[in-house]
């Protein structure tokens, strides 16, 4: 929104906020004035008025696509960085990218977490920037010492998000559901639950996720619920079935129907056998061998481990390969003495 500039006689009362111009248009004046070459007096007085302002005044105002870049960017300065409001400038996507990288790359611990709960809104280079943070790494090694009520993104994960971003970024149009598009399709799912429709509920979450960017499936993944996971298990993208995988929600049921399931690719049936907790759940490496979609690698390193009543299943188990079957075959003769 452009604004005619104040008169020199003017700027310092501007500073100080006493004109009659609307919240954004004050904002963005406010800011502009920030960067007042003459007047150091006019400079600090501009910025000691937008330090008044307070979040529940700011955040609406910077979720506007319509606020300035300069605005945007203000707020995203080491000095003038406000973490309450972060999120409401991670969802903007007239945010400058080049400063969220920026901030990425310095950010504290604290920030960290704010970033890595908003995952979803980062671009490729503030992913990479995350990526190669001390701060982040350190979060990540202490992950099991520290006390944390949310989870930490795994190195190897955010290098999987980075290079589906990059091939987003490469799409045309593929920029995912704004917060206000999430919020009417999770506003169909909950009168869908109310009503006790479980079918349109399961169509309504479909329909969400098929419209959801990779990063934004991620983000769902690691902190949605069962339905939701049960659905992003099989998405083509392989970090999104693993970010399902490395859910700290994810419960053992889970995993056993994951493991159970012909739908699934077999590199989460790989993923789900190369887990030490997934295979303490006897139940789960007994439905990978069971399951004619695991690797038949990983299918002839488990079944030696199987008691001797499920090996006879799967001797008898004709949807497994043929080389897993007659294993088991010779399993059973084995231990039978026959």
């Amino acid at each position: 929104m452009s604004q005619t500039p104040p008169q020199p006689m003017d700027k310092l009362a501007a500073a100080r906020g006493q004109t009659d111009l609307p919240p954004e248009a004050r904002l963005e004046l406010l800011v502009a004035l920030t960067d007042e070459d003459e007047d150091a007096g006019v400079r600090s007085e501009a910025r000691r008025t937008l330090s008044e302002w307070t979040s529940d005044e700011l955040t609406p105002i910077l979720r506007r696509r319509s606020t300035s870049k300069d605005t945007l960017r203000y707020f995203l300065q080491p000095d003038n960085l406000r973490k309450e409001l972060l999120p409401a400038l991670l969802a903007n996507r007239s945010t400058p990218q080049d400063v969220v990288a920026d901030l990425a790359a310095g950010a504290d611990i604290d920030t960290v977490r704010i970033l890595l709960d908003n995952i979803d809104r980062l671009r490729t280079k503030a992913l990479t920037a995350l990526r190669d943070n001390s701060a982040y790494l350190n979060l990540y090694e202490n992950r099991l010492t520290a006390v944390d009520d949310g989870f930490v993104f795994e190195p190897n994960l955010l290098e999987m998000l980075i290079i589906e971003a990059r091939i987003e970024d490469e799409r045309e149009g593929k920029v995912g559901l704004t917060d206000e598009e999430i919020e009417e399709h999770d506003k169909a799912i909950k009168e869908a639950e109310a009503k006790g429709d479980e079918e349109k509920k399961a169509e309504s979450i479909f329909s969400k996720i098929a419209k959801m960017s990779v990063s934004q499936k991620v983000q769902l993944a690691l902190k949605g619920n069962k339905e939701e996971r049960a659905m992003l298990i099989r998405d083509s993208s392989k970090v999104v079935s693993r970010a399902t995988l490395n859910s700290p929600k994810l419960t053992d049921s889970e995993v056993e129907a994951f493991s159970n399931s012909k739908n699934v690719n077999d590199e989460v049936l790989r993923l789900i056998s190369m887990s030490r907790k997934f295979m303490k759940n006897y139940p789960v490496m007994r439905n990978l061998v069971n399951n004619p979609k695991t690797p038949i690698d990983v299918a002839m390193t488990l079944l030696p481990r199987l008691v001797i009543t499920d090996v006879k299943v799967v001797a008898s188990n004709k949807n497994v390969a043929e080389i897993v079957r007659k294993t088991a075959i010779k399993i059973t003769k084995m231990k039978s003495g026959g």
